[in-house]
């Protein structure tokens, strides 16, 4: 089983294992990441109007790169010992 490329579609979580039968999204919805990461719809509403976290309008929906939530859990200070 390869390692993780990205979420997943349907049933399976953003954490689960690659399958040769599956296709990684490319883009997030809200609820998305918000599992995701953890994080309130508030505080990552916040993020993103910031703009530490890109986003996109595709129409009338909100998506995020995972490319994007990637770079910026990658760039978040690591908390002090």
């Amino acid at each position: 089983m390869a390692a993780s490329t990205g979420p997943k579609r349907g049933s399976q979580t953003v954490g689960d294992a690659l399958h040769a039968d599956s296709v990684p999204l490319l883009m997030l919805t809200i609820d998305q990441v918000k599992a995701a990461v953890n994080l309130s719809e508030d505080t990552l509403r916040e993020v993103m109007r910031s703009g530490a976290l890109p986003s996109v309008l595709v129409g009338r929906a909100r998506r995020i790169r995972w490319s994007d939530l990637q770079n910026w859990v990658a760039g978040l200070p690591h908390a002090a010992a």
